[in-house]
């Protein structure tokens, strides 16, 4: 059997045949969509399903007891967890309880969540597991999608990207803009990475996140001189970034991942989006991981994510979560290693729950699950109602996912403008400090619970990567000459890991991926970072 389905991977919406037999996905191939992602999907969304039978799915409800795993009925496990949160909100108050979910949940998920916080009176609801600047939104940071179709992307003659690994964020985007650049596009890079993005780069400024804004600025100063005086003959890249863009007629900025989970998103996002209004371009650009680490809750519900892998707070957030009176995971898989968890929910993956998905392109695509649930698991929605029942939810007594989906999306929300603000914002101060800076971009294997699962995924090239890349002052300083082991410390958390010196890292700059398990030990990712010798 065939069924259509969508990817959660990433914010493109790839479109997905899923082949079945006796209620097993057996292939996943590309559903062709030409407005999306044409005859293609990436290996991430071709080889995760591997993950979908795993050894260590999750297929009953467990609680702890006396440290043990016990397993449990969906009768217990959800009264378990009403009568949990009730005490906790009596004892210490609704907003000692937080709610932290995966980008990959479902409309339907996200929705039902929200509904169960306002329920339970917590503000403390966030899906940007990564994120570390709590004032972006302030900053037109929150919603924003690209301002413009994914196919039109094919079509710019200028595109900047700040901040981002493409390949590793936007396979399939970055695949549009290869072809962009067979016809003549110029597209320019800024942010601390030098990554091969496999296409000629016109510019590209090499530059730690506290930097960007202040280079940006200084590219939407160059154009507007460029409008009114002279053009200026100064050779530097962040010129020809400028000189670039002025001689475009059809520009995109790209704001990716590493800007947008940055200590100072905000200025980025801020002055992104002024140089794109100088330049007549279009872009993309609650309570956060990082500050439950730092006042830790008395009461965590955790939706398809493992702390220490898929959150910028890491081990420190693991670590404040030991002493919560409950944390409850629901996920698909059994969390790797020691879990704070008191209960977990086993909930469908993708292939197991309908659902819908809202792309970079602001385009809601929903789906019906492809096979049954394994074994007890349950689609997240169906969950969430029952929990929204016991809890006293109102509005969460829905029939189908459908029902959920037409309440979360009102009518008329695929035809909505996709563009960002229309007004030039204030550029906000960029937070300035000495300390090392961590670059923590996430590998492209190691993007989620069923990504980090998928054994044909682990056993490609791309998941063999250094554990912690040093640029050249930083190892000077620590007489590192060589490959060899160093000692990082971040936050509460600690480890040793294997290091290379990259010449290309700006200065007082190190590289250490997230998600790896040689480096989950490391805290919160926007704290400074210390290197020695091993």
């Amino acid at each position: 059997q065939r069924k259509k389905s969508v990817s959660p991977h990433d914010g493109l919406g790839t479109n997905l045949t899923v082949q079945t037999k006796s209620n097993k996905v057996l292939r996943v191939l590309p559903f062709e969509n030409d407005a999306i992602n044409e005859c293609w999907i990436s290996d991430r969304d071709r080889f995760s399903y591997e993950a979908v039978n795993s050894e260590d799915r999750l297929t009953s409800p467990m609680v702890k007891q006396d440290g043990v795993w016990q397993q449990a009925t969906w009768t217990q496990a959800l009264d378990y967890i009403a009568h949990a949160l009730k005490d906790v909100k009596s004892t210490f108050g609704a907003d000692s309880i937080g709610m932290l979910a995966s980008p990959t949940a479902t409309v339907e998920e996200l929705f039902l969540l929200n509904r169960l916080a306002s329920a339970i009176g917590t503000p403390h609801l966030d899906a940007r597991p990564y994120a570390t600047d709590p004032t972006l939104d302030a900053a037109g940071g929150a919603m924003q999608t690209l301002g413009v179709s994914i196919a039109n992307v094919a079509k710019a003659d200028r595109i900047l990207v700040v901040g981002a690994h493409l390949r590793h964020e936007q396979p399939l985007l970055a695949a549009r803009i290869r072809a962009a650049v067979k016809k003549g596009c110029e597209v320019s890079f800024i942010g601390p990475l030098s990554d091969d993005p496999l296409f000629p780069v016109k510019a590209r400024v090499v530059a730690g996140m506290d930097a960007i804004p202040a280079i940006l600025k200084r590219i939407e100063d160059d154009g507007v001189q460029r409008k009114t005086e002279k053009p200026s003959n100064e050779k530097s890249p962040v010129a020809e970034v400028g000189a670039s863009l002025n001689s475009g007629k059809n520009t995109m900025v790209f704001v990716g991942a590493l800007a947008l989970n940055a200590p100072n998103a905000s200025a980025i996002v801020a002055a992104a989006q002024a140089l794109s209004h100088t330049f007549g371009a279009v872009g993309a650009v609650g309570t956060l991981a990082v500050e439950h680490a730092a006042q830790p809750p008395k009461a965590m519900l955790l939706w398809g994510l493992e702390p220490e892998f898929d959150t910028a707070a890491g081990a420190d957030l693991a670590a404040a979560l030991k002493d919560a009176a409950t944390v409850i995971a629901c996920v698909t898989h059994m969390p790797t290693g020691a879990t704070a968890a008191d209960v977990l929910l086993p909930i469908a993956p993708f292939t197991e729950t309908s659902g819908t998905y809202v792309n970079c392109e602001g385009v809601a695509q929903s789906v019906q699950a492809a096979v049954r649930p394994l074994g007890d698991a349950r689609p997240g929605w169906k969950v969430l109602r029952v929990l929204g029942e016991l809890l006293g939810a109102k509005d969460v007594a829905f029939d189908s996912s459908e029902a959920v989906r037409d309440a979360a999306l009102p009518a008329g929300w695929e035809t909505r403008p996709v563009a960002g603000r229309k007004s030039a914002p204030k550029v906000l101060s960029a937070r300035k400090t000495d300390a090392i800076a961590r670059v923590a971009d996430v590998p492209i294997y190691q993007s989620d619970m069923l990504v980090r699962r998928a054994v044909p995924l682990q056993k490609a090239g791309l998941s063999k990567f250094a554990q912690a890349s040093l640029s050249a002052d930083v190892a000077a300083r620590i007489g590192l000459t060589a490959a060899g082991a160093v000692k990082l410390t971040q936050g509460q958390g600690t480890c040793v890991a294997q290091a290379v010196i990259d010449p290309q890292l700006p200065e007082n700059t190190v590289r250490v991926p997230s998600a790896q398990i040689a480096t989950a030990a490391l805290g919160a990712q926007h704290l400074p970072l210390t290197v020695e010798r091993a």
